[in-house]
């Protein structure tokens, strides 16, 4: 390759990160604050997330008192993964797992993105109902 074409190809890499640099981080990640449609799935879904998000702030309360329920907690998470695993693909359970622990349900799962590659980063249950219907 010619020191031309070098140059070339550092002034396009360059050029690339100047206008990422000059995008705010909201320009890649979506949009999930609209209002969606009350359904019964939405609700039962929204109060079920709510519910668990519950639970884990629960058990920690009791692990700080000094109970250990690991043994049950760990069976029970299991039984409402594989309710989820039964209703929903993988992508959806990743962005629901990312939402209610902090880290997607596998290395190899990554950050969830939608089909265009915009980052789904739900903050609420309702994003989060919102980030699971555009994953379908």
């Amino acid at each position: 390759m010619t020191m031309e074409k070098k140059l070339k190809e550092i002034y396009k890499v360059n050029d690339l990160l100047v206008s990422i640099k000059k995008r705010s981080i909201e320009d890649f990640k979506v949009n999930l604050k609209e209002p969606s449609e009350d359904t019964a799935d939405r609700k039962l879904f929204l109060d079920t997330i709510k519910t668990l998000d519950e639970i884990e702030s629960n058990l920690s309360i009791i692990f700080d008192a000094g109970v250990d329920l690991s043994n049950l907690e760990t069976m029970f998470f299991q039984v409402i993964e594989n309710f989820l695993y039964s209703i929903y693909n993988l992508n959806q359970i990743n962005v629901i797992h990312n939402y209610l622990y902090g880290i997607p349900f596998s290395d190899k799962a990554g950050v969830p993105v939608d089909s265009k590659g915009k980052v789904l980063n739900p903050e609420t249950p309702e994003e989060l109902w919102n980030a699971v219907q555009i994953l379908k």
